[in-house]
């Protein structure tokens, strides 16, 4: 890790740099390249077993580690309203779920569109935004 965080530190002020060797230190630009490639390899690939160790939590967690995959994130007949008929959904809990489909948002940003529009709603959550919420972590089952 104290590699990934120093390439990722040198990283702006080497590359400038780099452009101005000689060919004879060739091997030195390529060396280096390398050590930046795999360092930003080997971070990414943290950050998806994290978000998967982290997916299969909040499952566990909301009780859906067992219900079915979805292919779409959001539904796309249903839209996300303020008021609705339904009835007050758990407000800690959505808050709860969301607050983490925000932070795994970073390492899966296919679903940030979906958390976007789900954390509109997060000072007063009815029982169609929860349900929506689910949907997108039965949707992120399907990705693991």
């Amino acid at each position: 890790m104290l590699m990934i965080s120093l390439s990722i530190q040198v990283l702006p002020n080497l590359l400038p740099n780099l452009s101005k060797l000689s060919h004879k230190s060739f091997l030195l630009r390529t060396l280096v390249l390398n050590t930046i490639f795999w360092a930003w390899k080997l971070f990414l690939r943290s950050m998806v077993s994290f978000s998967v160790n982290r997916i299969r939590d909040l499952l566990e967690q909301t009780c859906m580690d067992e219900s079915k995959i979805v292919h779409t994130p959001l539904s796309t007949t249903e839209a996300l309203v303020l008021n609705d008929n339904s009835h007050a959904a758990d407000a800690t809990e959505y808050r709860h779920v969301t607050g983490a489909l925000l932070y795994l948002s970073l390492a899966r940003p296919y679903i940030s569109y979906a958390v976007n529009k789900l954390s509109r709603f997060i000072h007063s959550p009815l029982s169609l935004h929860w349900a929506a919420t689910k949907r997108v972590l039965r949707y992120l089952m399907r990705t693991m």
